[in-house]
Formats: structure tokens, C-alpha cells, sequence
């Protein structure tokens, strides 16, 4: 199987390839719990950058990295206020990922998760920021999800207690967790994904 995985160049014909992954992989699992608003391209998307994974030209995984320094935008993008302990900004947030359902269980997602640390890593080393003012990568998911016991390895944390969501399903806050990595554990994490690389 040869995947090539990078970062998205924005066109109409790219927005409408995401839009119609995040159905394929959802609509099959959630049914009515689908919230479709969630899965089409919005303004959150035009403001982020999009990292994707082709097999044979066909888009089958993506995530999307927000860079996000106003309160507004990580409470409407986490549904987290940005005065909560667990908040710091400005931060970075991976989100909207969607795997097509014959790649899902293949780690695709979190090569493009590896793709994002890289890129956050390199624009970190060539800012004039020093150090980067963003201290932190967060992330949503829900609690039944098979990546959280990796994610702790890579150095997570994780925020007790209840979450409201803005994915791609209706569903309760005790369903969601949000968590974090602190930036200067992404090469560590790198390493435990691809000791290879």
C-alpha cells in the first residue's frame, strides 16, 4: 500500500474531497446521531491548515490544525471557555479528522497527526518568536476512542470531568474528553510514532 501523505493545498476540488471524507467516515458509524452541519466546510476550515493522506489519488484520511490566539475562536472550536485552568493561548487544536472506513485501524490518521507536530515544529523554528508564544496542541475526541491510551504514551494530558463537543455527532458531555500535548514533548512524541523518520 503506498500512501503519500501532505499538506493540503486549498482549492474548491480539495474542500469538497474533505467534505465528502468526513461523510463516508461518519455517516456509516453515527447514522441519525450525525450532525451534517459539523461535516461541511466552514469558516473554521478557510482559517486552518489541512494535512491529507492519498492512496492511488484518492483522498482517505485528513486532520485539520488550527492556529488559534482569540479566546472566541478556541471557545467555539474546543467549546472550552479560554479562562478554564486547562486553557492556554494562543495554542494550536488538531481537529476534524476523517479516515475512510477500508483505511480505519492502519495509524494513517496519526501519520497526519505527525505531519501537523512537524509542521508546528518547523514554523516554531523559524519564527522570530523566541520562544514560540503557542505552549500547547489540543485535541477532542470521544471517550470510547481507541487512540486515548496512545495518546497518554506520547505524553497527553487529559482534562477530568465533563466536556461539550462541536463534532461530527449529537453527543452527551460525559462522551467527550479534551486533551493536550505541551509542544516541547512533539519531537519525543515523533519518535514514538515513527522511530524511523
Amino acid at each position: 500500500m503506498n500512501i503519500e501523505l501532505r499538506r493540503l493545498l486549498v482549492t474548491e476540488a480539495t474542500k469538497a474531497a474533505i467534505t465528502e471524507l468526513r461523510k463516508l467516515a461518519y455517516s456509516p458509524k453515527f447514522g441519525d446521531r450525525l450532525r451534517d452541519e459539523a461535516l461541511m466546510w466552514n469558516r473554521h476550515d478557510d482559517e486552518s491548515f489541512h494535512f491529507g493522506a492519498y492512496s492511488e489519488q484518492r483522498l482517505i484520511s485528513t486532520i485539520r490544525l488550527t492556529r488559534v490566539e482569540s479566546a472566541e475562536l478556541f471557545e467555539t472550536i474546543m467549546q472550552l471557555s479560554a479562562d478554564a485552568p486547562f486553557s492556554t493561548l494562543p495554542c494550536w487544536v488538531l481537529s476534524r479528522a476523517a479516515t475512510a472506513p477500508d483505511y480505519v485501524g492502519r495509524s494513517i490518521n496519526m501519520q497526519l497527526r505527525s505531519e501537523a507536530y512537524r509542521f508546528i515544529l518547523a514554523r516554531n523554528k523559524t519564527s522570530a518568536e523566541v520562544p514560540p508564544r503557542e505552549k500547547y496542541v489540543y485535541g477532542t475526541a470521544l471517550k470510547d476512542s481507541r487512540r486515548f491510551v496512545f495518546l497518554q504514551s506520547l505524553g497527553y494530558e487529559f482534562q477530568p470531568g465533563e466536556q461539550k463537543w462541536d463534532g461530527y455527532i449529537t453527543a452527551t458531555p460525559t462522551e467527550i474528553s479534551t486533551f493536550r500535548i505541551a509542544i516541547e514533548k512533539l519531537e519525543s512524541a515523533l519518535l514514538m510514532i515513527d522511530p524511523r523518520r
